[in-house]
């Protein structure tokens, strides 16, 4: 996959798991919260795969954008438990 589509993956995993919490929040049902932990942790993996791959100054601030919004998907999650 070229280094553009994994960068996008990364950050469409984060807008999954961003989905994901607010569904989370929205109905308090155990198997949501478990459900937006596992999209947590698989954006939060992808997030470390891409970091150091990015190469231009858009793609380093995306990046960047990205895992301060997981940071708060994060506190909100843990909120939650």
């Amino acid at each position: 996959m070229e280094q553009r589509g994994v960068i996008h993956y990364a950050l469409e995993s984060v807008r999954v798991a961003q989905h994901e919490v607010i569904q989370a929040q929205a109905n308090g049902d155990p198997q949501n919260v478990q459900r937006a932990a596992q999209h947590m942790k698989i954006a939060r993996d992808r997030l470390d795969e891409v970091r150091g791959k990015a190469e231009t100054d858009e793609e380093k601030r995306e990046i960047a954008r990205a895992e301060e919004l997981l940071r708060h998907l994060e506190e909100a999650r843990n909120g939650m438990a």
